[in-house]
């Protein structure tokens, strides 16, 4: 700084103005390579959020190793005959069923790309729902992507009864959106079941 100052006093008015435009472009860059630094910590925790949510998706068993019970499937026939809005308050249910707290519809206009709000262990989703008759595309990952970020939750989440083409697969992997298909879906059921036939044990 006092360096500055010395060429500063020193200067003629043509050097001065050269010594001011370094001088500011000096803080501009130590400005950005700041913020950047900044993003690059945000974008790492939100990060590390997801591999939490898909880790503890992990522990669950794979859905080929679940024995799809005659009522999962029936489950699973009811869910493809629901419209739309009945899907997604059975989702919201099930997710209640599975561990889940604070769930909560969003509009059912303007939802912003997610019909649900939800969180577990200390990580916030935000949950869209497509009960379709056909393997779901790219927008709903876009969609879900945008409905993460409008209401600040850590992890975004598409659960269909159906299954995901590959390039929609491929997006949610650039994105950090986790893809619930038919096969989560049974699992979710699986799990409600199994908890329900505990307490009415109990």
């Amino acid at each position: 700084m006092t360096l500055i100052l010395d060429y500063w006093n020193e200067a003629d008015s043509i050097s001065r103005d050269i010594i001011l435009f370094l001088s500011v472009s000096a803080i501009t860059t130590g400005l950005l390579v700041f913020c950047r630094k900044i993003h690059a910590i945000v974008r790492s925790k939100n990060k590390s959020k997801v591999k939490k949510a898909n880790k503890a998706d992990s522990k669950k068993p794979p859905a080929e190793t679940i024995c799809i019970s005659n009522k999962i499937k029936k489950l699973l026939l009811l869910c493809d005959s629901m419209s739309g809005s009945e899907f997604e308050s059975f989702c919201a249910v099930l997710l209640k069923k599975n561990g889940y707290i604070n769930v909560e519809a969003t509009r059912i206009q303007g939802d912003y790309g997610a019909d649900i709000l939800a969180e577990k262990d200390g990580v916030t989703y935000a949950v869209q729902c497509k009960r379709f008759t056909s393997n779901i595309g790219n927008t709903a990952v876009y969609e879900i992507n945008s409905g993460k970020s409008y209401y600040k939750r850590h992890v975004g989440i598409v659960l269909t009864n159906r299954y995901f083409t590959s390039s929609a697969k491929k997006i949610a992997e650039c994105t950090d959106i986790i893809l619930w298909d038919r096969n989560q879906l049974a699992k979710l059921l699986d799990c409600k079941l199994r908890r329900s036939g505990k307490q009415s044990r109990a």
